[in-house]
């Protein structure tokens, strides 16, 4: 992996996917991915599902975390604020906007019209990058992956069972599996 990027490079590639990305964190992952692990070759694809990974389980903004922790691999600290400046910068301005504008974009039929047709774009795109994370994660494991997925489904879908829950009940399920049952079985 090269390592040869500027931290006005960081900043500026954060602020043109912040810019022109919308629907949240899981639209922002595969541009992310694509211009660091692809593109620009910088991180690896292991690398950028452990970022992403990571990103999505702390507190705050998935889109947020991911933007500092693939800032911090590339360029430390430094490059984790470029990151987040860029990745904020759009969003608070396009919000200061919105909020200026707000009568005229809530009543404006061409305005919802465009809203309406994105939130199509982002519901595929959304779902790529869900299959896109799915398939780079049961790359082992493949049946333990199999069956959280259908038990989370079952969970919510049909017991109304709440995420934290499931998430909490599969942690620990693989914590005790791959954690405790593999350790025994190596030693």
């Amino acid at each position: 992996m090269q390592n040869k990027i500027s931290l006005w490079e960081v900043f500026l590639t954060f602020l043109k996917i912040s810019s022109f990305t919308f629907g949240g964190g899981y639209t922002i992952i595969p541009v992310i991915k694509d211009e660091f692990s692809v593109k620009r070759n910088l991180i690896t694809e292991d690398d950028m599902m452990d970022i992403i990974a990571v990103g999505q389980s702390g507190p705050g903004a998935m889109a947020i975390n991911t933007s500092i922790l693939t800032g911090y691999k590339v360029k430390g600290i430094k490059g984790a604020l470029a990151a987040v400046v860029g990745a904020v910068l759009p969003c608070i301005v396009i919000i200061t906007i919105v909020s200026y504008f707000y009568k005229e974009f809530r009543d404006n039929h061409t305005i919802q019209t465009i809203l309406k047709a994105m939130s199509g774009a982002i519901s595929a795109v959304l779902l790529l990058t869900t299959y896109d994370l799915f398939k780079n994660a049961i790359k082992e494991n493949t049946l333990y992956a199999y069956i959280a997925m259908i038990f989370a489904f079952v969970s919510v879908v049909f017991f109304n069972v709440s995420t934290s829950l499931i998430i909490l009940i599969l942690a620990l399920s693989g914590l005790i599996l791959f954690g405790l049952v593999k350790k025994e079985g190596v030693q």
